[in-house]
């Protein structure tokens, strides 16, 4: 039997999502942002930042635009190879087929590059998300089974009739929830 994700759509989420279909209606091939590469360059750096400063990365978006320009930055080195690396990662994003495995391990493998020894690999331990105390509030799949599950969820992204936002959120939730990687999900999924 095919992977469904346990969800429901209600009223609240149809709405919400008539709202955003329709602010992206707007959003025409003729608006202002699809014609204005200075908005799509200012897009693309504040997504690099946000998403990388949720994962405590210390660059201030003017360091983030810097390392884009290829400019030399004083920061951690870690920190400008995230930047570096989420660049790569998001300039590949029209070569990547969004329900292929080894284009998600590709993307993963792009965005990890020199930061995790496992980069562009499903974790081979078991992982789990820890409070400031070190207590367990979230186990991800056992990884064992995280490329089954992945197989999975993008065989249901493929087939399924959802929304695409709606597809989108729940594809995102789910792979967070699995933890595939050892460290990078929260970056990859994003992405």
């Amino acid at each position: 039997m095919p992977y469904e994700p346990p969800f429901e759509i209600t009223p609240d989420i149809s709405t919400v999502a008539l709202e955003i279909a329709e602010m992206a209606g707007g959003l025409s091939p003729a608006s202002d942002l699809a014609a204005s590469p200075t908005l799509h360059r200012r897009l693309r750096i504040q997504t690099i930042h946000f998403s990388l400063a949720v994962e405590q990365n210390t660059l201030t978006e003017e360091q983030v635009t810097a390392v884009l320009e290829g400019k030399r930055v004083l920061g951690p080195p870690d920190d400008i190879r995230e930047v570096e690396n989420s660049k790569r990662a998001y300039d590949l994003m029209s070569e990547l087929d969004p329900f292929s495995l080894d284009d998600l391990h590709r993307a993963h493998g792009t965005m990890m590059e020199g930061l995790a020894k496992d980069a562009g690999r499903f974790r081979s331990k078991n992982a789990g998300v820890h409070d400031e105390r070190g207590v367990l509030v979230h186990a991800g799949t056992p990884a064992t089974y995280a490329p089954e599950a992945m197989s999975d969820l993008l065989a249901w992204l493929r087939g399924t009739e959802a929304l695409p936002l709606i597809a989108s959120c729940v594809f995102h939730y789910e792979f967070e929830f699995a933890h595939p990687f050892s460290n990078g999900n929260g970056r990859t999924g994003r992405l």
